[in-house]
């Protein structure tokens, strides 16, 4: 006898596909992200759904189902529908007391019918989980609509009449049981979670990503064993437990997690063939070469130098310098551009390169992924070269923030000469400055007048476009000012008007700032952004901030550099700053943006006292790191510690903890190799110490000590006054 089942199985078995995979590192993610933030909840695979956790304590249950397809979705999409059908017939089951039903997917949405089911996962993200009418009525539909389209198939086929009522007997009491409140109640429980990125293995790689980087900066594992092996052994670990018979047994605890973070002797013989097969094809090794990037929150526009910048990379050659004047967007736009073309590459990469190229460049990640083993910077540098030529397939690295390109010569000539040697690698450079070397720079110019009216009114939302397109133009459509002028009247909340600003252009009391000149974009920033509207301690930690490089810095390094007692003011200072559109933030870092540094710097420079917490900090960091395996740990800091360096040189200021910091980084750079700089802060360092210290001796011998060694290594005949 046929029977009619609106609550149909799928009892497919488990494949070996990319999907199945995909579902396999969600858990893996889960089960890190667990233990991470301390919860205590059961975690079981393949049991009740895809993914099935349970708090005891709580008699709490959460059901996941998860989604790799390359297609877009929308509430009325056939793998959305047979989602809500099986965790309403979870629910409907009473099982379970406390539920959340969530459903997981790599899909973007459908550009019209996936608007409703797009707003609902964006309001979610934001921390509502409230539902509207229009959501409630949708899901109900779909699910009648669902039901009635099975239940007419299952008419087609060859029954009889009591088998008919009793189908559409069944159908019609599903209908009736969608106008309770309890089924309001069961849409309450649903959970979104979309990555909107429609290429499969650009999911899988930006999936695989996200959990070496929990694994590199949020856990303690034994750091012999490397990470991505770890990964390969945890994805093992979930696949074991997928096809365990025992349903009961598919159970993963925090102490299998914990055992396998202290296993020191993690091999691919502990695999099984599948997973040893897919770490071969490297499918769960992201292909950055470098450390994570983190995006801007907010990108608009930029198409045409989209476009023009990928012709060129297609057409011309393999090296291509983005330069304009500050604040133009030069970090975001090439960070984008990363994002959107790695899926086109083999491997990829994102470094800051700053003051010091060969030092960024060694430190951004290569010394790992490339497994170099000198440890003298410029023999590192030279090795990574020789390492990236080996390198199959097509490689694609930005090298972001070029300074001072008169003094970095040799290294850019190296990173030419990679592009000419190899063309299957292709770097993108950014700077202020016109690199001779460079050939055919691309200047990026202000933003379009579309794109600039996107922008603001994704801040703060004008009605009068004539108005906003007359305060554009007085902009010159010049990124970092449209962004902040659209920010200050956000953060105004009404005390100051779009047609106050265009006032103030009017009677001249804002230079023209189409006129490029750094005094311009002072008095604009000054009339903008005073500090009078701050407190003392919010002006005291801009002018900390100031003196610290102008990248992303994770909020808990912050909170250590800073000493903080109390994280929760702490964190909500930064919020307020954040919120004033002083400081930028993005994924759990914060920013001080370049142009903004440059104005406190300026305008507000800090004293001594002031900065001197954080001063500090960074003194232990050198004075503690005598091992040259300490050293090599605390490459991390360079950046920071060669900005306070440059920052102090700035002020003017010279103390007798300075020439201790800059004695200690002659010393750091003297172990890495850098020669020339450890030998021009060594004799900074003794005639500061003629000036300061009045010729501490014991100083004195270390200083000509390390010279004599210096000089030795490179084989300079060299007098040294013998103390």
């Amino acid at each position: 006898m046929a029977q009619f089942q609106i609550f149909k199985q799928n009892t497919d078995a488990i494949a070996t596909n990319r999907g199945f995979y995909y579902q396999y590192l969600k858990t893996v993610k889960l089960w890190l992200d667990n233990y991470v933030n301390g919860i205590d909840n059961e975690i079981y695979c393949e049991r009740e759904d895809d993914i099935f956790e349970y708090n005891v304590k709580l008699e709490a249950s959460i059901f996941r189902q998860i989604k790799c397809y390359s297609d877009t979705v929308g509430l009325n999409s056939p793998e959305i529908k047979g989602s809500l059908l099986h965790f309403y017939d979870i629910y409907k089951n009473g099982t379970y007391k406390k539920s959340e039903f969530y459903i997981e997917s790599n899909q973007a949405f459908k550009s019209r019918v996936g608007k409703s089911l797009k707003a609902w996962h964006e309001r979610q993200k934001s921390g509502n989980f409230s539902i509207l009418d229009s959501e409630l009525s949708e899901t109900r539909d779909v699910l009648k609509n669902h039901v009635e389209a099975h239940l007419d198939t299952f008419l087609k086929t060859k029954i009889t009449e009591e088998e008919n009522a009793e189908a559409q007997t069944e159908v019609d009491n599903f209908k009736r049981e969608l106008e309770l409140d309890s089924f309001k109640t069961f849409v309450e429980s649903l959970r979104w979670d979309f990555s909107e990125e429609s290429n499969t293995n650009r999911a899988i790689a930006n999936l695989s990503e996200d959990i070496l980087k929990i694994i590199s900066e949020k856990i303690e594992y034994d750091n012999r064993v490397d990470r991505e092996l770890l990964l390969g052994f945890l994805v093992n670990a979930v696949l074991e437990k997928s096809i365990e018979p025992d349903e009961t047994k598919r159970l993963l605890t925090m102490a299998l997690l914990q055992e396998a973070l202290e296993n020191r002797k993690i091999d691919d013989t502990l695999f099984r063939s599948e997973i040893k097969e897919l770490l071969q094809s490297n499918f769960f090794i992201p292909h950055s070469l470098t450390e994570p990037f983190k995006r801007e929150e907010l990108f608009v526009g930029r198409e045409d130098d989209f476009s023009k910048m990928k012709e060129f990379l297609n057409n011309k050659n393999s090296l291509l310098l983005v330069h304009s004047i500050g604040g133009m967007g030069k970090t975001t736009l090439v960070k984008e551009f990363l994002h959107k073309e790695k899926s086109n590459y083999t491997h990829y990469g994102y470094l800051y390169a700053g003051e010091d190229i060969k030092q960024n460049w060694v430190n951004s990640g290569f010394r790992k992924s490339l497994s170099l083993v000198m440890e003298k910077t410029d023999d590192a540098f030279t090795e990574s070269f020789n390492e990236l030529y080996k390198l199959e397939g097509k490689i694609l690295l930005v090298v972001d923030n070029v300074e001072k390109a008169e003094n970095q010569k040799g290294a850019i000539d190296k990173i030419i000469g990679l592009t000419q040697q190899n063309p299957n690698i292709d770097i993108v450079m950014t700077s202020r400055e016109i690199i001779e070397e460079v050939h055919e720079p691309y200047e990026l110019k202000s933003l379009s007048k579309e794109d600039a009216k996107f922008l603001f009114n994704s801040i703060y939302e004008v009605e009068d476009d004539m108005l906003l397109e007359e305060v554009l133009e007085y902009l010159d459509r010049h990124t970092f000012f449209v962004e902040k002028v659209a920010q200050t009247l956000k953060n105004k909340k009404g005390l100051l008007r779009l047609e106050d600003i265009k006032e103030k252009f009017d009677k001249q009391e804002f230079p023209d700032i189409r006129l490029k000149k750094r005094n311009s974009f002072n008095d604009l920033l000054q009339k903008l952004f005073s500090l009078d509207e701050l407190e003392d301690d919010e002006v005291l930690l801009l002018k900390q901030l100031s003196v610290l490089p102008s990248i992303d810095i994770e909020f808990d390094f912050l909170a250590q550099i800073f000493q903080v007692d109390d994280v929760v003011e702490f964190q909500e200072d930064l919020e307020y700053l954040n919120e004033k559109g002083w400081l930028i933030y993005a994924e759990g870092s914060y920013k001080l943006h370049q142009v903004i540094k440059e104005f406190l710097l300026a305008n507000h420079a800090p004293c001594f006292e002031e900065i001197e917490e954080v001063f500090d900090y960074f003194l232990n960091i050198v004075i503690q790191n005598d091992d040259i395996k300490l050293l090599i740990k605390s490459q991390i800091y360079v950046i920071f510690l060669e900005e306070l360096y440059k920052i102090m040189n700035y002020l003017n200021i010279e103390n007798g903890k300075i020439v201790i910091f800059i004695a200690r980084l002659a010393r750091f750079y003297h172990e890495f190799g850098l020669y020339q700089n450890a030998e021009f802060l060594y004799k900074k360092v003794l005639n500061l110490n003629k000036n300061i210290l009045n010729n501490d001796k014991s100083l004195l011998a270390t200083i000509y000590s390390n010279l004599a060694e210096l000089y030795r290594i490179q084989g300079i005949n060299n007098d040294i006054i013998e103390i």
